[in-house]
């Protein structure tokens, strides 16, 4: 299960994300859909560990909001960004 509780993120001066919870089970298939700018990408990217987040992000009940980025894929958690230079039409 990934957990986001009350998770904050910035990009600069701009809040982001403001108290944001979402919980997601094993084997769940979850989207996250909107209008550009409503924080879907930071969203990816604060689970990846490439922004600066307050409150909690938790995988299995495991803390890792405080995790190196570079630690994470090792627990099965990955990003593709959306750039056809990555992968071949």
């Amino acid at each position: 299960m990934l957990t986001l509780r009350n998770v904050d993120a910035s990009i600069g001066i701009i809040s982001i994300l403001r108290g944001l919870n979402v919980e997601v089970d094993a084997a769940e298939t979850v989207a996250l859909i909107g209008r550009n700018g409503a924080g879907k990408t930071t969203v990816l990217r604060s689970i990846m560990g490439f922004t600066d987040t307050a409150g909690e992000i938790l995988l299995e009940g495991q803390a890792i909001h405080d995790m190196r980025p570079s630690r994470r894929p090792g627990l099965g958690i990955g990003y593709a960004p959306e750039d056809r230079r990555l992968f071949s039409a």
